[in-house]
């Protein structure tokens, strides 16, 4: 029998800054590193550019009152001095409506330009039938030079 446990790991990482404060939190109340992992985790899923409110917070999370006002205090305060507008690490994408603003740091882009793959299959055809048709001569100049060394030795050995 197999047992299938929700093992999903929270999408944001604890920093040293978060450490230490997870150990000054432990020694006024019980919390686990990834406790504390799934509870910003949370607070950031729930926020946009928006930052959700300490009644808000109660209702994502579901821990003691007194543990969520000292996580949430953290987390604003650590959200507000960011620069970023969310604390998990996310990956830049260009707009879904195709505008096209330049930014050097969109990882993802559509492509501008169709590309040339057809193009260059044509080049490269029309070489290796270039080759073909060389070879081709080439085979042919041999036999025609090998028939006339022939005929040319038999004809001076029929006039001797």
């Amino acid at each position: 029998t197999f047992v299938f446990l929700d093992t999903e790991q929270p999408d944001y990482d604890l920093d040293t800054d978060d450490e230490a404060f997870v150990n000054k939190l432990k020694k006024k109340m019980e919390i686990s590193c990834l406790q504390f992992e799934e509870m910003i985790d949370r607070l950031e899923k729930g926020s946009g550019q928006q930052l959700v409110s300490l009644p808000e917070a109660k209702l994502l999370l579901k821990e003691d009152d007194e543990l969520i006002k000292e996580v949430f205090d953290y987390w604003s305060r650590k959200r507000k001095n960011s620069k970023a507008n969310s604390l998990i690490p996310t990956v830049k994408q260009e707009k879904r409506d195709g505008s096209s603003t330049g930014d050097p740091y969109v990882a993802f882009r559509r492509r501008t330009e169709k590309m040339q793959t057809r193009k260059v299959r044509v080049s490269f055809f029309s070489c290796f039938l270039l080759v073909l048709l060389v070879k081709r001569e080439q085979t042919g100049w041999i036999q025609r030079r090998k028939c006339s060394a022939y005929f040319s030795s038999d004809v001076g050995a029929v006039n001797s």
